[in-house]
């Protein structure tokens, strides 16, 4: 995946939970979410900051932190399980090159190119 798609990934997810924070947070007291007109003031903003919105916020940033090196260190063993393999399939081609049996020299041939 490329980075603008990652990025692009992390960005939802952000504001998705962040959303989810912050309906969470107004269903419940003092600001409900369908009786009176949430005021944008200081302790609002105070509460968001301090409650659920922005823990969820260091959630979805410490899985992303936590998920990057592991994607990378897999993707790295599974490149370097290929070039194992192709090593271990060149040497095996190179081995049968030299038979006597003329079938095996040109499945070797085959194999190499």
């Amino acid at each position: 995946m490329s980075k603008k798609r990652w990025a692009a990934v992390i960005t939802v997810i952000v504001v998705a939970s962040g959303g989810v924070g912050y309906g969470l947070r107004s269903a419940f007291p003092p600001y409900p979410a369908f009786s009176t007109p949430v005021v944008m003031d200081e302790a609002l903003w105070l509460a968001m900051v301090s409650g659920p919105p922005m823990a969820g916020l260091f959630a979805i940033v410490a899985a992303a932190i936590a998920f990057y090196p592991a994607y990378r260190s897999t993707r790295i063993a599974r490149e370097n399980a290929a070039r194992e393999q192709w090593w271990k399939r060149a040497e095996w081609a190179l081995g049968q090159a030299g038979s006597d049996n003329q079938t095996d020299r040109e499945v070797a041939n085959d194999a190499l190119v």
